[in-house]
């Protein structure tokens, strides 16, 4: 029978992932509906700043209940503040990277096309790190890029009038998924990147 800690820490975990499936989703959904005609009213990097801020203030809380008898502000190495200046970069420009691609992409096309951030992730680990994954884990993430790949390619896929022929629109929608796709694969790339750098990070 499970100890009473145990069942704790499994349900902490599971409002912990609903938690964050609720702010993924839903953030999205807020980038985009606060565009006017396809733009944003106000400056995307200073919404950025602000998100930052509340997030600096609620560390800070924390640090103060958690540090129990030792310094406020600890003493860290030369190393340690350029590596978490360096995620701290990778975070920010994949946020304003967020704002772009709603530019250019559905909030339900972005949010499919950040599921190809595990493989990316997977490769990083096998290359930076030497670390592998079991061969269901792999089959489970080529079944998802798979389907990924046939809806995204469905999409970006310009459509034709009656006659066989693209319109200029058609055209203009199907450039601007192009571009979308590929700063999409960017942000992929820094989310895997970011993912594997801090985990290894925190298990220092």
């Amino acid at each position: 029978c499970p100890s009473p800690n145990k069942k704790l820490d499994n349900r902490n975990k599971i409002i912990a992932f609903v938690a964050l499936v609720i702010i993924q989703g839903s953030h999205v959904l807020f980038f985009k509906t606060s565009q006017r005609g396809g733009e944003y009213q106000y400056n995307t990097a200073s919404a950025i700043c602000i998100t930052e801020f509340v997030k600096l203030v609620l560390s800070m809380i924390f640090h103060i209940q958690t540090k129990g008898d030792g310094p406020l502000i600890p003493h860290i190495q030369f190393n340690e503040f350029a590596t978490w200046s360096i995620l701290a970069i990778c975070y920010c420009v994949n946020n304003q990277l967020t704002f772009w691609l709603l530019v250019f992409l559905g909030p339900g096309q972005l949010s499919l096309g950040k599921s190809f951030a595990p493989m990316l992730t997977a490769v990083l680990l096998w290359q930076m790190y030497g670390e592998y994954i079991n061969k269901v884990q792999w089959s489970c993430l080529i079944l998802v890029v798979a389907g990924l790949v046939n809806v995204l390619y469905t999409i970006t896929c310009p459509d034709k009038d009656k006659s066989g022929n693209s319109t200029d629109a058609t055209l203009d929608n199907h450039n601007s998924l192009i571009f979308g796709s590929a700063l999409l694969y960017v942000s992929c790339m820094i989310t895997a990147f970011s993912s594997v750098f801090n985990a290894k990070m925190l298990q220092k």
